[in-house]
């Protein structure tokens, strides 16, 4: 484990690179030789060994079981592998920053799994397109009740505060029973209409939410049997505006692929097609996680409302991976409500 003095050198002369350099934006790569909670490793680079903590995630708390769960899940993801890491804040024992393994996003893998939850702006600062990306990769996890969101009652720490908060306020005003705590997404968003089918999740506290279609199966253009899993939903990612602002967001297509082999390592370009014309989506957020002999792959792809639009209004319309084809048709109504609801239609 690294002491507090050597951290504190390597921190320094952390400092001292970026002022030399044209931008704080500069990547390091180093080698994972410890792991001291569920978000922060030991890395052991040229200059020295730091304290690295993975950006925009926070994960549970010292004495609870998932803390230990978490903590192990990181150990045997990066424990004497080689990663590349982008500081992007410096405290006084461990910098905060971007950590990639084989170009995986480490946070985003940590959310995927439903072993972290993701930060609100307010205190992480991440900005807006980022967070959406991050938070349509939390959206999936939990939907699936995977990781901390199937373990009742476990919240993040800065809903812990307010529960608390909101509970301490209570006894000293006289109220009988404790306040019920909000879900992470499970608010009511008082300005949607009807959402029809769409399965939905809002946050009242940094007023963001999803809209996402039902899975859609596949249809193998060469006939042959695919030999795994094989599923793709479509979702809208927004964030409410303040008064005559409305609500702004993005489009992703997430496909899930659980088989024994990795099939979208390089050839992973998805197409949107309709009409006898194609628009290529290109290449995606790639999320990888194995489990024994199967191994599951997530591809995330942003989608313009133009692109969208277009399969809504074409009957033959269909996305493409590979011999690969979804089509529309199947979720046409549902892909129509999400627009109107984004007030793209």
């Amino acid at each position: 484990m690294l002491d507090r003095a050597g951290s504190i050198i390597v921190v320094s002369l952390l400092v001292l690179t970026f002022c030399v350099s044209a931008s704080a934006q500069r990547i390091f790569t180093g080698q994972v030789i410890d792991i001291i909670d569920g978000k922060t490793v030991v890395l052991a680079m040229s200059s020295g060994k730091i304290n690295a903590e993975l950006q925009f995630i926070d994960v549970p708390g010292e004495g609870h079981l998932m803390s230990g769960v978490v903590r192990e899940h990181l150990r045997n993801m990066v424990i004497g592998k080689t990663v590349e890491y982008r500081p992007r804040n410096i405290q006084r024992d461990r910098t905060i920053g971007k950590m990639t393994l084989n170009n995986v996003d480490l946070s985003q893998q940590m959310l995927r799994d439903g072993a972290a939850w993701h930060m609100p702006v307010r205190l992480s600062g991440q900005d807006e397109a980022d967070f959406q990306v991050y938070a349509s990769t939390e959206a999936v996890a939990k939907n699936e009740k995977r990781g901390v969101w199937g373990v009742p009652d476990l919240r993040p720490s800065w809903e812990q505060q307010v529960v608390s908060s909101n509970d301490a306020s209570a006894a000293r005003n006289g109220s009988a029973g404790p306040t019920r705590p909000r879900g992470a997404w499970g608010d009511k968003n008082p300005r949607l209409a009807n959402i029809g089918a769409l399965v939905n999740g809002y946050n009242a506290a940094s007023r963001t939410g999803y809209l996402s279609t039902s899975l859609l199966g596949s249809v193998n253009l060469d006939g042959n049997k695919f030999d795994g899993e094989f599923s793709l939903d479509i979702t809208y990612l927004y964030k409410e505006g303040d008064g005559r602002i409305g609500r702004k967001g993005i489009f992703v297509a997430t496909l899930v692929c659980e088989s024994e082999k990795m099939h979208f390592v390089k050839n992973n370009d998805m197409v949107a097609v309709f009409d006898d014309k194609r628009v290529n989506l290109g290449r995606p957020e790639r999320f990888v996680k194995k489990d024994g002999l199967v191994k599951r792959e997530v591809l995330q792809y942003r989608m313009s409302k133009e692109t969208l639009h277009k399969l809504v209004n074409s009957d033959t319309a269909y996305l493409k991976l590979g011999r690969h084809c979804f089509y529309m048709i199947t979720v046409r109504y549902l892909l129509y409500n999400m627009l109107q609801l984004a007030g793209e239609s």
